[in-house]
């Protein structure tokens, strides 16, 4: 079976496809499964559910929460969730508003750690005139022609490295950090419980990366697996957290977190995977029996 169980509709602010056009890419793909995770919603899951039923794809309903644990911002990924789960509702507001609290503070931050010119409120109108807007602004900085000479910026200046800019600089670890008062992650394992899902960590990147004492504390709380091949990963990576999956008998999920033109360089159903097909196939029934539980 070939899946993707990681993908943005335009109900993402990041996103960029309709539900209609996702499914018409899974089919060019040649995908059998896919799950839709639109971030802080599930507005999506109707019409994609339809559209795959027309088109013989089965497709699994998903939502990617932002969450705090133990200081660090993660996503966590609720799937077999029911969409009209209220708490979903009004969700994706809410986050937002979080966000733009953080976002001046965050511009004034990096402006100050790379001694940029003080412009803030200019870059505040790019975030403004965006429907990412941090991303945009970091975008902004990594194309002025001012800031040529920073090398620092050099591995992100190729398409889609603003998202890996904010992670290395941005992120709890990150020296621009700005805290934002998500949800823990308790309450939103309960909340994708209650809505009859399991949560899965997504792309762990670096936050997790070779610290197993974080991640059995992560996994104590509810979580029932890692989205253990992502492309955000490195090849260590990928492979220090399928061992993990391994070591503690957790679910092992594998998604590319498709977004569209927002992220040029990800292919819908393609994960870096590298390891023996018999071992994810074995993975997949594992995480569709989790869902039937």
């Amino acid at each position: 079976m070939h899946f993707d169980l990681h993908m943005h509709s335009v109900n993402s602010h990041d996103g960029f496809y309709s539900e209609k056009e996702l499914i018409a890419r899974a089919k060019e793909k040649k995908l059998d499964l896919i799950a839709l995770c639109d971030h802080n919603t599930t507005a999506g899951i109707p019409a994609i559910i339809k559209e795959g039923s027309k088109q013989n794809l089965s497709v699994i309903a998903g939502i990617e929460l932002d969450t705090l644990f133990e200081g660090h911002e993660i996503h966590i990924l609720g799937y077999n969730i029911d969409p009209s789960y209220p708490y979903f509702a009004d969700l994706s507001k809410k986050i937002d508003n979080l966000e733009k609290k953080a976002l001046k503070e965050r511009i004034e931050k990096v402006i100050d750690y790379f001694h940029l010119q003080p412009e803030s409120e200019r870059l505040m109108n790019v975030a403004a005139a965006s429907t990412t807007p941090f991303a945009s602004v970091i975008q902004d900085i990594l194309s002025d022609s001012r800031y040529r000479e920073i090398t620092a910026f050099d591995p992100y200046r190729k398409e889609g490295g603003n998202v890996f800019f904010f992670w290395d600089y941005c992120s709890a670890e990150g020296p621009c950090h700005v805290s934002v008062d998500y949800p823990g992650l308790k309450e939103n394992i309960q909340h994708i419980h209650n809505a009859g899902g399991i949560a899965i960590i997504a792309h762990p990147y670096h936050t997790f990366d070779h610290n197993e004492p974080l991640l059995d504390r992560a996994l104590e709380t509810g979580i029932a697996g890692i989205e253990a091949f992502s492309n955000y990963h490195s090849a260590q990576q990928n492979h220090f957290y399928a061992a993990y999956c391994d070591k503690k008998d957790c679910l092992a999920t594998f998604g590319s977190d498709f977004h569209g033109p927002f992220k040029p360089q990800i292919e819908m159903g393609d994960y870096h995977y590298d390891l023996q097909e018999e071992w994810r196939q074995k993975k997949l029934t594992q995480f569709l029996s989790a869902l039937k539980k």
